[in-house]
């Protein structure tokens, strides 16, 4: 059974139709303030000088949109398709180098449910590692606001524009190991869905972003029924299982992900479309750097 619009409006209009729909717990704004986090920031290179604690820990890699620095308090923030371009760039090469060793999949347990994807990423030498959040977000106003005047005007929602808002697709990303980073990793009132390691060859971090770039352009616009959060993450975790022969591990008990209601997303066609878009895509970027 489908969920009706009217019930999967007043989800979203029981959290109050403010903010983004999502648990923006990993937005630079909620994640103490920055003030907070310069000083947690300042106590923890404090701590490690004074103990010795990891004395010899060097910088992370300079590759930006993935790393952080060790004292920084703000995590970088892009949409997917400028993440692709810098984790594609040839001036940037290092993200090539960097290898995704982990993928989870969380599912919010607060009321919107909201679902989005973990990255784990080595850096190319040393003991660093990058966590990379990955989600689709819509601004729950405007999303309300349209499918008011559709309810108002015909009685019934027949237009799929009143269902329909810009999608607002994510990367928060920092370095692990840093309070910034610990952040992020938190469990901030999340479930594991389901997670996935890759037996024979790991993706760099170019791949997943132009994966997720892909998948952004594939369906623009978020659809409260078809299109929304769990469709994105369910989507991009597919797909990188069907791309890279990941295997995965689901959570006893938690293997609701890419559910709207209790109702599974049907997508098998949409994992196999961005597939083909992808494997074309990176044909296309493998030719350019060929040419340069």
């Amino acid at each position: 059974m489908q969920p009706t619009h009217d019930s999967v409006l007043s989800t979203h209009r029981a959290r109050g139709e403010t903010g983004q729909l999502s648990s923006n717990w990993y937005k630079a704004d909620n994640l103490r303030g920055a003030m907070s986090m310069q000083k947690a920031n300042f106590l923890w290179r404090f701590l490690r000088r004074i103990f010795g604690m990891n004395p010899s820990l060097p910088d992370p890699p300079t590759i930006y949109n993935l790393f952080t620095t060790l004292d920084a308090y703000r995590p970088e923030v892009q949409r997917t398709f400028r993440w692709e371009i810098s984790m594609t760039k040839n001036d940037f090469p290092g993200s090539s180098r960097c290898f995704v060793q982990k993928v989870t999949y969380h599912k919010s347990r607060s009321l919107d449910r909201h679902e989005f994807l973990r990255f784990e990423i080595g850096a190319p030498d040393g003991p660093h590692r990058a966590v990379v959040i990955v989600g689709r977000t819509v601004d729950v106003p405007s999303l309300a606001k349209s499918s008011s005047i559709a309810l108002t005007s015909c009685g019934c929602c027949t237009s799929p524009e009143s269902l329909t808002q810009p999608a607002i697709d994510e990367i928060t990303a920092a370095t692990m190991g840093t309070p910034i980073g610990d952040e992020l990793v938190r469990d901030h009132n999340c479930d594991l869905v389901s997670s996935l390691t890759f037996l024979n060859r790991a993706p760099s971090a170019d791949e997943p972003s132009t994966l997720l770039a892909v998948i952004s352009e594939y369906r623009e616009k978020y659809h409260l029924q078809h299109s929304q959060c769990y469709w994105y993450a369910r989507t991009a975790f597919k797909a990188l299982m069907k791309l890279f022969e990941g295997s995965e591990d689901p959570r006893d008990g938690h293997r609701d992900g890419g559910k709207i209601h209790g109702s599974t997303l049907s997508l098998r066609e949409d994992v196999h479309a961005v597939c083909c878009l992808y494997k074309e895509r990176r044909e296309k970027l493998s030719r350019s750097r060929a040419q340069i």
